[in-house]
């Protein structure tokens, strides 16, 4: 069981529950926040690493997500490949491992980290496209969203 901090209860659920209502919430972010209309998945992949790095978020920083934003000329699947995820973790570890997936390979899994791309479209201005990564790690039971 883990527990979920509730507004209304200390209520206890499965973990496996908790990663269904993440994912749930991770493809539908509309339901969440009312000024995304749409949204593209582009993958999701398992990384597995073992540099210097204490975390693998430490990697995805805000300014490294917008310095290699800032070097795409459009947000699409194919710029936002595997070269794309690359990019923030071969200078720390040559010998990482990345492995695109699908969701129910992530539901069945119990350990590991993922990171998930997807493309937002915002309800103000089609042509505004927002970058978001997704980092899922079921070691610790912990998911971040960083936008870009």
């Amino acid at each position: 069981m883990f527990p979920v901090p509730l507004a209304t209860s200390s209520e206890e659920i499965p973990v496996s529950v908790f990663w269904e209502v993440v994912l749930l919430y991770h493809n539908r972010p509309y339901l969440v926040n009312k000024l995304v209309t749409a949204n593209t998945k582009i993958s999701l992949y398992k990384i597995d690493c073992k540099g210097s790095f204490g975390h693998i978020s430490e990697l995805f920083k805000l300014s490294s997500i917008l310095y290699e934003r800032r070097k795409l000329k459009e947000l699409s699947k194919e710029s936002l490949n595997d070269d794309f995820i690359k990019s923030f973790v071969e200078c720390y570890d040559k010998n990482f491992k990345l492995d695109k997936i699908n969701e129910e390979t992530f539901l069945d899994s119990f350990s590991g980290v993922y990171i998930s791309v997807q493309v937002l479209i915002s309800r103000r201005s089609t042509d505004h496209r927002v970058l978001e990564l997704a980092i899922f790690d079921k070691d610790t039971n912990s998911a971040i969203f960083l936008t870009a």
